[in-house]
């Protein structure tokens, strides 16, 4: 009876050494695990400003405390008065993302003014730059419709 228990201890720590030992000579993806493959959709940048009385009323796609962070980042700009200049960044070191995003102009009482809709394929830590027409009066906001690892 002891000696069976014997065995069974060492075999049960020696499986667990091969499988770890196979983990480490395997191989490994090029492609960062920690990049989502799919995007959540919602507003990544945005500028402007509402009348005091109003609500912001921002598709936002599910954002949330404890998300994952978005590899997929905006900014938006006024290039000049009649110009605005939006740039979508992937700050992922290692994957590339295909994407849609969409740029929506709105006056100061959020009543829609203009709507462009953008695809681009990003590569990694790289960043793509749309100019849109925009007035000093409009609010604009970018929003990614959607996004996937390629």
């Amino acid at each position: 009876m002891l000696l069976s228990v014997v065995v069974l201890s060492v075999v049960s720590f020696a499986l667990p050494a091969f499988a770890e030992e196979e983990q480490v000579t395997g191989k490994f993806s090029p492609i960062d695990e920690k990049s989502p493959a799919q995007l959540t959709p919602g507003t990544i940048a945005s500028m402007g400003q509402l009348r005091e009385s109003r609500d912001i009323a921002v598709r936002s796609g599910g954002a949330a405390p404890g998300d994952k962070e978005s590899p997929i980042t905006a900014s938006v700009g006024h290039a000049s008065e009649r110009e605005c200049q939006v740039t979508v960044q992937n700050t992922s070191k290692d994957a590339a993302y295909s994407l849609t995003f969409e740029v929506i102009g709105s006056d100061k009482n959020g009543k829609l003014t203009s709507q462009r809709s953008f695809s681009a394929r990003v590569a990694a830590g790289a960043n793509v730059t749309r100019m849109v027409p925009c007035g000093k009066e409009e609010n604009i906001e970018v929003f990614l419709k959607s996004g996937k690892r390629v």
